[in-house]
């Protein structure tokens, strides 16, 4: 399954789980049509791992978009989480937008959310 620069890949061996790579762009332009494909995968799976490691460029509303797959996930009871922790273009915008510090993350480098930064 494919819009945008999200695509889909079902785990044969181990039922009810998901991987959505994301490449290319994920901003406002690409969203829209990554939202259907994120709740598709949420209502039939237990388990999605987001591979992020291919996006060119995010902006804050592909930050909002894995926040709102997270919440979703949260609420029903499942797991949602990134495959490694947030680099390249997803760390930028994290950094940008003051969700994650700038730096090796010790004292005084502030409050970290560590979804973004667990594996």
């Amino acid at each position: 399954m494919r819009a945008g620069p999200v695509s889909v890949v079902w785990d044969a061996h181990r039922s009810g789980r998901a991987v959505l790579r994301l490449d290319g762009d994920l901003t406002i332009g690409a969203v829209e049509a990554c939202h259907g494909i994120v709740g598709d995968v949420l209502a039939r799976a237990s388990v999605v791992a987001i591979e992020a490691g291919g996006l060119a460029a995010v902006d804050l509303a592909g930050l909002q978009l894995l926040m709102a797959g997270r919440r979703q996930a949260e609420r029903a009871g499942k797991l949602f989480h990134l495959a490694a922790p947030a680099g390249g273009a997803l760390r930028e915008a994290l950094i940008a937008a003051g969700l994650v510090a700038d730096g090796d993350g010790g004292e005084g480098a502030g409050w970290v959310d560590a979804f973004w930064l667990a594996g």
